[in-house]
This record gives C-alpha cells, sequence and structure tokens, in this order.
C-alpha cells in the first residue's frame, strides 16, 4: 500500500514542475532553447553516474529506506528554491545571469536526486512486491494515475491571485514532498523497505561454519548450556628466550597471509569483470539484434526528450498567438496524457506485444510519434487549440507502450544471457546472471533516459531557437523515416532468415 501511495504522490508532486522547466527558465532567466537543451543534455548523464554510486551505498549498508527519504527531500530542495525568484521580478530582471546559474544547479540537484529516488523507489516497490508475491504494475500504475490528477489542478492552482506564475504549483509540489517524506518515514511496516537477499552456499561451507567461523585468535567451541567458548592461542616460548621472536614470526606470517588473500580476491573480482563483458560481448555475436534495438530505443529517446522539454513551451506560444487560456488547456492536456494515452496502453502493452511482437510494436510507437509531431506542426497552429487533447492521446503508444517495450527486450536478452550461462561449465558464471540481467537493464535504458534524451535536448533547443513548427517537423519526418527504414529492414532480414532455413533474430511476428 505504502508504494502506491508514494507513487502516486512522488508524480503528482513532480507533474507541476517537470513539464514546465524551459516555460519557467525562458520567463525567469530568459534562457534560449539551445541553453536549456545543453543543460539538458548533460543533467540526464550526470544522474546515469549518480545512481548507480547511490544505490550502491544503499545497498552496501541496508541504507534503502534513509536514502530514499534523503533524495526525496533532496529533490523538494532542488526543485523547491525555483519558488524564491518570482516573488523579487526587480532583483531577477537585473541578473538574470545569476538566476540562470542558481536554476541549473537547482535542476541539477532536483534532476539527480530525483532520478535515484525512482532507482531506489522502484527497487523497493519490486521486492515488496516479490515478498507479497504481486504484480509490479499494480503499484506502478500509480504513477499515472496520480500524474494525471494532480495535473488536472495545474491551471487551477496557477491561477491563485497575487502569486507568481508557476510558483502556486512549486509550493505544492513542497507539501505533497512533505507529506510523502512523512508517510515513508512513520509507515508501520518497516519490512516494506527492506530488500530481499539470499546467501549463496556456494563456498563448501556448512551453516554452522557460517554462523560460527573460525578465528585467528584461538579455538571455538560450545559449552554445556550451548554458549560459544574461546580458548586463546598462546604461543610456547622456545628455550624461555625465544617467544617474542616467535610470536613476531606468527604475525608476520599472519600478515603475509592476510595480503596474500586479499590480493587473491582482487584477481577473482577482475576475472568476474571480465567474465561479465566476456558474456555480454557473447550476447552481441549471437544476437546482434540487441545493436538495433540500442538504436531504436536511443531514437526514441531523442524524440521523447524534443516533447519532454519542448511541448509546452510550444503550447504557450500558441496559447498567446491564438488569445486561449493557456493554464485551461494545460489543465485537460495532462490527464489525457496520463490516464487516456499512458494508462491505457500499460494496461495493453502485454496483449499487444504477444499479438504483433517487439520489432513491429516498435513501428507502431516510431509511427505514432511521426503523426504526433506533424500534427503538432500542420494542424495546431490552423485550428482551435483544444484540438492538441486529440493529439496527446498518442502519448499511449508512442511513449507509454514504447516503455513496455524496452522492458519486455530487456528481459528477453536476459533469458538469452540464461541460454549463454547455461552452457557454461563454471559456477562462477551462474553467480553472474542476477547481475548481468541488471546490466542489460542498464544498457537499454541508459540509451533511451542518457543518450537519447540528452540528444532530443540540445537538438530540440537548436531547433526550437531557429522555428518551433520546423523542430516537429524535422522530428515527425525523422520518426516517419526510421519507422519506414525499420519496418522495411526488419521485413528483408525476416524473410532472408526464413528462406535459409533459420530463426529470425530481430522477430517480425510471434
Amino acid at each position: 500500500m505504502i508504494f502506491k501511495i508514494h507513487y502516486g504522490l512522488w508524480y503528482g508532486a513532480l507533474v507541476g514542475i517537470i513539464p514546465f522547466m524551459f516555460n519557467y527558465a525562458s520567463e525567469y532567466t530568459g534562457a534560449t532553447g539551445t541553453q536549456h537543451g545543453i543543460l539538458y543534455t548533460v543533467l540526464p548523464f550526470i544522474a546515469l553516474l549518480a545512481k548507480p554510486f547511490v544505490c550502491s551505498i544503499a545497498d552496501r549498508y541496508d541504507a534503502h529506506h534513509h536514502c530514499l527519504l534523503l533524495f526525496i527531500f533532496l529533490t523538494m530542495i532542488g526543485y523547491g528554491s525555483l519558488v524564491i525568484y518570482p516573488f523579487f521580478p526587480d532583483w531577477t530582471s537585473q541578473h538574470k545571469n545569476l538566476v540562470w546559474a542558481f536554476y541549473c544547479f537547482a535542476a541539477f540537484l532536483g534532476n539527480t536526486s530525483m532520478c535515484v529516488v525512482n532507482s531506489i523507489g522502484d527497487s523497493l516497490a519490486i521486492n515488496s512486491c516479490t515478498r507479497k508475491n504481486i504484480s509490479y504494475g499494480q503499484y506502478r500504475l500509480w504513477g499515472p494515475v496520480g500524474f494525471g490528477l494532480f495535473g488536472a489542478f495545474w491551471g487551477i492552482a496557477d491561477q491563485i491571485p497575487h502569486l507568481p506564475p508557476y510558483t502556486p504549483v512549486i509550493i505544492l509540489l513542497i507539501v505533497i514532498l512533505t507529506i510523502n517524506m512523512l508517510l515513508l518515514a512513520f509507515w508501520y511496516d518497516k519490512e516494506e523497505f527492506k530488500v530481499l537477499s539470499a546467501v549463496p552456499a556456494s563456498d563448501g561451507r556448512s551453516e554452522s561454519s557460517r554462523q560460527h567461523p573460525p578465528n585467528n585468535y584461538g579455538s571455538t567451541g560450545q559449552t554445556n548450556n550451548g554458549q560459544t567458548t574461546t580458548t586463546p592461542l598462546t604461543p610456547t616460548p622456545i628455550n624461555g628466550s625465544g617467544g617474542g621472536d616467535h610470536t613476531n614470526n606468527q604475525l608476520s606470517q599472519s600478515q603475509s597471509n592476510h595480503a596474500e588473500v586479499d590480493d587473491e580476491a582482487a584477481k577473482v573480482e577482475v576475472a568476474k569483470r571480465m567474465k561479465r563483458v566476456n558474456l555480454l560481448l557473447q550476447l552481441g555475436r549471437e544476437h546482434k539484434s540487441v545493436f538495433v534495438y540500442i538504436f531504436i530505443f536511443t531514437f526514441c529517446g531523442l524524440l521523447t526528450g524534443i516533447h519532454w522539454q519542448f511541448f509546452f513551451k510550444y503550447l504557450q506560444k500558441m496559447a498567446d498567438d491564438k488569445k486561449q487560456k493557456f493554464s485551461y488547456i494545460v489543465t485537460l492536456a495532462l490527464p489525457v496524457q496520463s490516464l487516456g494515452g499512458e494508462l491505457v496502453f500499460f494496461l495493453l502493452a502485454s496483449r499487444i506485444l504477444k499479438r504483433l511482437g517487439a520489432s513491429i510494436t516498435l513501428v507502431l510507437c516510431l509511427f505514432s510519434f511521426a503523426a504526433r509531431y506533424l500534427l503538432y506542426a500542420y494542424l495546431i497552429p490552423n485550428v482551435n487549440l483544444y484540438w492538441v487533447l486529440l493529439v496527446e492521446l498518442f502519448q499511449g503508444p508512442a511513449f507509454g507502450l514504447m516503455y513496455c517495450v524496452l522492458t519486455h527486450q530487456a528481459n528477453v536478452y536476459s533469458e538469452r544471457i540464461d541460454e549463454i550461462v547455461a552452457k557454461a561449465s563454471s559456477s562462477d558464471d551462474i553467480m553472474l546472471r542476477k547481475s548481468l540481467h541488471a546490466t542489460l537493464q542498464g544498457i537499454l535504458g541508459a540509451s533511451f533516459e542518457g543518450l537519447g534524451l540528452g540528444l532530443g535536448a540540445i537538438i530540440g533547443g537548436r531547433a526550437y531557437d531557429a522555428d518551433p513548427i520546423l523542430m516537429w517537423q524535422i522530428a515527425g519526418f525523422g520518426a516517419m523515416a526510421v519507422s519506414s527504414l525499420y519496418l522495411t529492414g526488419t521485413v528483408i532480414v525476416t524473410m532472408l532468415k526464413r528462406s535459409r532455413g533459420r530463426t529470425t533474430d530481430v522477430e517480425l511476428s510471434r
């Protein structure tokens, strides 16, 4: 239950600021699309470095709960600090460069902390699902629900009198995240915040020997009442005067043994890393389609980055040109995106994948991107702006369905890794399987969230400064071209492999 609440509140809080960062920056700092694009080209890579670092600390010290609370707080500090500058318009207008620097730091702190919260929160939620034997989707669906429901209040909150634009929703973000932190901190069931772990008994020792390991200072035994006793090892002096030298020799020998053990452990760790690399290279050799999917997900990230950074600024420009209320349109657009688009396709994704296969489903996603962006370019400027609500239904197949395919393909290649590992005779290779599963998720996720979103931010920023409509035209026709090439290539490869009696690697259908 706590993670359903967390997802609803977390995404409900972020809906007030994340889609409107460029709107805020252009109004209060005078930032151009190129400047904002450069910033959001760098931030995803910083987040990709921060996530594994923080998560490894949480794993090592079993501090997932504390890290989750800390980085929710840092997210609130980062994005919440943006509430200050609009209340000092004269000072802000005179020091735009300084405000831009503060904005960059706030975006850095907020975005990095947000990504860490997403990773740790997902990890804890998945563990909770595993413990309760329920679907992770039952938790995750509350994210779009919170995004849509709180998004519906965006326009109402932003119209509060005597408050500068965007400040009411930032204040709402601070309030919601504070409630989220308090609920997480004082939740009655602390087991929800513990990560499941298993200790493999592969070292040949018995359970009792792991519970009572031998030490270098004496022999262990048990008394009749079950208590453990330790008998110290006392060196026996030779000829009465050589005891000290003998003890020093023992200590030197012990230190030497420890050094050898440390060196051996380091060599084993290096060997394991090399095995991971070799197994991934073998996966690439045997299943070359993984490179195709990395390219497609990177391109989808590029298209998504353009939308995430510049759509609502474009919508605001269109609303100003048409003399329509931007806040009213946003109030309707956000729920349509999340509830009418994403939520529906999250529910239908497994059926669509089973019916069409990953490749054709991705073609559908790319065509949805193309249709959506070309409608932005050619339809929206010439009609009532409320028509954009119908266009926003493409959020489902363009983003929601695509993200489900990304997760699905990571699992598919994890199964391929299992097949490769199963051929290995070494038990150490078997132990690498879970870490390689996470690595594959990270590789495909990084192609979308890191490289893709970063490229979308910088390319979209330059294009937006030149002409916003041109930006959508380039993105739309680019998506159409890539989807057509991908479909053509998939058909050709499939036909060639079937003619040779081989199974297809980039599947056309299932």
